[in-house]
Parts: C-alpha cells; sequence; structure tokens
C-alpha cells in the first residue's frame, strides 16, 4: 500500500495528465526567490535601472527650471545616463552568472541527495537531468539579465511619464490611460497563453536528453548501423517541438503588433482629446501638449517592456523545472544529525524482506526475503536472470525502502544509522565499474578521504592491480580516460576493487564482478575478489555459480523468494533448482575445495 501511495505521488509529480497543465502560478515572484543570498545585488540593478528609468523626469525638471543655469542640458544628461546605464549593467551582469551558478549547484546537490526511485522515473532519467540543468540555468538569463533591465527601467519610466502626463492635464492622461489598459489586458492574454505553451515546449521538448542519449551511445548505433533510424526519430522530436514554436512566434508576433499599432493608435486618441480640451474647455495649449507628448511617448516604454517580458516569460517555466529540482524531497531520510555511527562488526540480517520498485508497484520483487550473515562470512545469492538477486544490495546499501520488512547491520536497524556512515562501511563492486576522468590513483582516492598514496598501493596489491599498474610509463598517475577507457575490462575492475578496498570496509558487495570478463581477465579478478572477502562480511551476487562455490552459504532465489539455501554442496545433494543450474554450468563435476 506504502509502494502504491508513493507511486501515486510521483506520478502526479512527473508525467501524467494533470502535470502537463501549465503551472503559471509560480510566477516571477518564485523566480526571484531563488535569488537567496542574492538579495542585495538584485536589489541593487533594480534601484540602478529605476535611476536609468529616472531620466524622463530629470530632462523634464531641467528643462524647466534649470536651463538657464546649464548652457548644455544634453551633457548633463549623458553623464548621468551613462553612470545609471553602466552600474545597472554590472550588477545585472553580475546577479545573472552568480545566480546560475548557485542554481547549477544546488540543483546537483539535490539530485545527489536522492535514492534510486528518483532516477528510475523517465522524467527524471540521467540524460534528462543533464538536459534540464545545462539547458533550464541559461533560459533563465532572460528574467536576471540586461531584459530586466529594460521592463524595470522602461516600466519605472511609464510610471514617472504617467505622473507628468497628470500633472500637466489629468484629462489627456486619463484618456491614454484607459487606452493602455485596453492594450494591457490584451498583452496580458496573450501573455498568459504564450507561457502555457512554453510550458508545454519544455514538457514535451525531447530533443535535448534525445540528443545526449544517441551521442553517448553512438557507437553502439553505428555497431547496429542505425544511424538513419535514430536521426529520423530526432528529427521527429524537432518536428513536434516546431509545431510548439509555431505556436510561439505567431503569439509573439501578436503582441509585437499591438505593441507597434498602438503608438499611432494612442497619439490619435491623446491629440484628439487634447484638440477638445484646448477648443471647447479653454485648456491651456503647453499642458495639453506635454502631456499628450508624454503619453505618446510612453508608448515606446510600453514596446520594449513588451519585447523583453515576452523573453522573461519564457524563463518561468525553466525556472519551475529549476525548482523543481532543487525542492524535491529525498525518499531516504539521510538521519544526518542523530544518526549512529557505532562501529560495524558486519553481521547482516533481513526479516520477512518484502520490497516492489516505486514505479512498478504491483510486481513484488522480493517476498518474505530472509537471510543471515555473521561477521567476516561470505555469502552467495544466485538464481535466474531477473529474480531480484541485485535488488538487495541496493536494500543493504538503503537506496530503496523496502515495502515490508527490516534490514539490520549488528542487530540496528539500518535506519537508525546516519546515511553516509552506513555507506562508508561497505565496499562495492558492479558487473560495469564505474571509473572517472582523472589518474588511477585518483579514481582509487575517491573510494575515502583518510588515504595516501602507500594505501592505494596496498590496495592495490591486495586486488592484484599493482604489477599491470607499475607496468605502465606513468604508473598511477596514468589517465583513465573518460569511464575508463584506457583500460582494459578486467584492469578497470581491479582498479575498481582497489577503490572499495581503501575505505577498508566490513561489508564487501560484490554484484556480477566477473561477469562481463574473459576467461583470463576472470581469473585475475576473482582471486582479487578471494583475497579482498578475507576478514570481511561479503555478499556476492552472481549468476556464475562457480564463483560461490566457497561461499559459507549460498541462497538460490526465483521470483523474488528464497526456495533454497546452504553450502554448494549441501546444495548439490539437495538436487533441486540450484543442483540443475549447477549441472547446465557443468559445476556437477566440481569439487568443493576448502
Amino acid at each position: 500500500m506504502g509502494s502504491t501511495n508513493e507511486m501515486t505521488e510521483k506520478l502526479s509529480r512527473s508525467g501524467t495528465d494533470a502535470d502537463l497543465q501549465p503551472q503559471t502560478s509560480i510566477g516571477l515572484l518564485q523566480l526571484y526567490s531563488t535569488c537567496n543570498s542574492h538579495y542585495k545585488k538584485l536589489i541593487s540593478a533594480i534601484i540602478f535601472s529605476c535611476f536609468r528609468g529616472a531620466e524622463v523626469a530629470l530632462w523634464v525638471i531641467l528643462s524647466k527650471f534649470l536651463f538657464t543655469a546649464f548652457g548644455n542640458l544634453s551633457l548633463c544628461l549623458g553623464a548621468y545616463s551613462f553612470g545609471a546605464i553602466l552600474l545597472s549593467v554590472i550588477s545585472h551582469g553580475c546577479l545573472t552568472e552568480q545566480v546560475i551558478d548557485s542554481l547549477k549547484v544546488r540543483a546537483l546537490k539535490s539530485v545527489l541527495r536522492q535514492g534510486g526511485c528518483y532516477f528510475d522515473d523517465p522524467d527524471t532519467s540521467c540524460s534528462r537531468l543533464v538536459y534540464r540543468i545545462t539547458s533550464d540555468t541559461q533560459k533563465i538569463r532572460p528574467a536576471l539579465d540586461l531584459r530586466l533591465h529594460q521592463v524595470v527601467n522602461n516600466g519605472f519610466c511609464s510610471l514617472v511619464q504617467l505622473v507628468l502626463a497628470l500633472v500637466y492635464s489629468w484629462e489627456v492622461a486619463l484618456a491614454g490611460a484607459a487606452y493602455y489598459l485596453i492594450l494591457y489586458l490584451l498583452i496580458a492574454c496573450v501573455s498568459k497563453r504564450l507561457q502555457q505553451e512554453a510550458t508545454n515546449k519544455m514538457m514535451n521538448d525531447k530533443t535535448g536528453h534525445n540528443g545526449i542519449e544517441i551521442i553517448e551511445n553512438t557507437r553502439t548505433i553505428q555497431m547496429l548501423a542505425k544511424e538513419e533510424y535514430f536521426l529520423d526519430m530526432y528529427i521527429r522530436h524537432i518536428r513536434d517541438t516546431l509545431k510548439i514554436e509555431k505556436k510561439m512566434c505567431f503569439l509573439e508576433a501578436l503582441i509585437f503588433t499591438l505593441t507597434q499599432s498602438s503608438m499611432h493608435i494612442v497619439n490619435g486618441v491623446v491629440f484628439l482629446v487634447g484638440v477638445y480640451l484646448i477648443a471647447d474647455k479653454g485648456a491651456v495649449v503647453d499642458n495639453v501638449y506635454m502631456s499628450a507628448v508624454m503619453m505618446s511617448v510612453l508608448c515606446w516604454s510600453v514596446f520594449f517592456i513588451s519585447i523583453s517580458y515576452s523573453d522573461i516569460l519564457y524563463a518561468v517555466p525553466s525556472a519551475q523545472s529549476l525548482i523543481d529540482i532543487i525542492e524535491e524531497r529525498p525518499t531516504i531520510d539521510e538521519n544526518k544529525d542523530d544518526g549512529l555511527m557505532k562501529n560495524v562488526e558486519g553481521s547482516i540480517e533481513t526479516q520477512q524482506l518484502s520490497f516492489a520498485y516505486p514505479l512498478t508497484p504491483h510486481k513484488n520483487i522480493l517476498r518474505d526475503f530472509v537471510i543471515h550473515a555473521e561477521p567476516g562470512q561470505s555469502i552467495g545469492i544466485c538464481g535466474p536472470s531477473g529474480c531480484g538477486k541485485s535488488t538487495i544490495l541496493w536494500l543493504i546499501q538503503r537506496f530503496y525502502e523496502p515495502d515490508c520488512g527490516t534490514i539490520t547491520i549488528d542487530e540496528v536497524n539500518l535506519h537508525r544509522f546516519q546515511l553516509s556512515f552506513l555507506r562508508d562501511q561497505m565496499g562495492l563492486v558492479t558487473q560495469e565499474p564505474v571509473l572517472f576522468s582523472g589518474t588511477i590513483a585518483e579514481n582509487i582516492l575517491m573510494g575515502t578521504s583518510e588515504a595516501n598514496i602507500d594505501d592505494v598501493v596496498e590496495a592495490c596489491r591486495v586486488a592484484h592491480a599493482k604489477k599491470f599498474i607499475e607496468r605502465f610509463p606513468e604508473g598511477y598517475e596514468t589517465e583513465c580516460g573518460e569511464k575508463g577507457i584506457r583500460l582494459s575490462g578486467g584492469q578497470r575492475q581491479r582498479i575498481a576493487i582497489a577503490r572499495a578496498l581503501i575505505r577498508k570496509p566490513k561489508i564487501l558487495l560484490l554484484d556480477e564482478a566477473t561477469s562481463a570478463l574473459d576467461a583470463t581477465s576472470e581469473r585475475s579478478v576473482q582471486k582479487a575478489l578471494n583475497q579482498a572477502s578475507r576478514g570481511r562480511t561479503t555478499i556476492t551476487v552472481a549468476h556464475k555459480l562457480a564463483t560461490l562455490v566457497h561461499a559459507d552459504r549460498i541462497y538460490f532465489i526465483n521470483n523474488g523468494r528464497i526456495l533454497e539455501s546452504g553450502t554448494h554442496q549441501e546444495l548439490m545433494e539437495m538436487n533441486g533448482q540450484y543442483a540443475n543450474m549447477a549441472r547446465k554450468q557443468n559445476l556437477h563435476i566440481v569439487k568443493e575445495k576448502k
């Protein structure tokens, strides 16, 4: 029931029809709330933009009262404008870069705190997250850079012009204001529709993460000779996005047309009212003219606001996307403040464990799963593909929470441990080891923050990696390349073992660690694993039963349930499913050796 609720909540966040409704409620205020520690810069930028917008008021005041004192009014206003614009541009530029960098860091920090189910969701897959963080942070620029300056500057300028127009002739000002109110309502309706389309584009644009996926798997695509297939797929995504972009272009053109044509319409309105006031009401010509000019010039401010504001509207969906990532609450409680950090001996026990992945709550991967390992014991888990073997390792590391039952280490529930401390007690070696760009030493040292080069050498010796590393011209400073591409599969695997060992873990988790290797590499890696397992509680998940022959206890599972358990010899004597699987792998002739 708990997993079903979690699934419902997750789908309501990302991927249901309800989510496709444009989320316009965010507004620009929520976007600017992400500035956090940059409020001073934001306020400074807005103030300097307002100074720039006050230029019209200064022009009127100086020309009316101080013209006789200053022979060159333009020079004074030029100096004022230069200072206001320079300060405003610098403030907006610094604000933009610092906020974008801050959002990137906060988004990545949030992603690093998420549990396994977060990345299982298609909307938060790795390629999708890369695209959202890199692309959306750039798309929010209009809401912070010179386009914000244009909106604030011209908005303040419009306010000043309206006040001056009211001072000179309130009748002309109100006539112009009435027209601008109608224009504002029209632009607001079109802008709302434009924001909806922008949101729709962001949610349905698959070109970004699809492109990342294609580039990352170029070799596989070339091997399959499917270049044209994936190119056509990418073109289809572009065409789907193009339909939305055409609607957005039409709406942008409509806003542009409304503001451009309004220049002539507002001139007609205010000057007609002005003529009426002069002819029938005896109004002062200078006052009427100045008020009409102010309302006419105000149209330029509205025009520049509409152009920049359209760009800012595009930033709102991207800001919402980033805020969703930043504010995503991890499903796994880190228990950082009051979690236990006691010495771990390494005993592991599961009690009546049941689990289903959040995206498939109806399909139980584990059912009433019970295993026990004493400190230093070697436990093997085997079974057919898809039976849930690897899932137990993810649960032990708390990437997921079980739906029912408990997992304990040294008779302490995993929830009571501080999460980072818990994982520090474990070393994991997977079927496809992940190495990062950098040297061999740097990759191994990623396993701990409390080691030196001597520890690296010792870990490599135990992992049977020392000899081949020292044969490299640069030794431990040899570059691994992206994803360890400069090393062979067996070399990558042994470096991954060394990285796990340098942590000095009490628990070693091996997930099909030799299944992807050739026979020669497999023998070398298996020797390293055997030596690494000594004195540690080891849980080995394997399809190749030869790697489990010497385990203290082997659990054979199928459909998430433990069907048989015992040593290799005991399971062979049972003549059950394990023995049948062993015969298929020609293990029935293997005699147990101690």
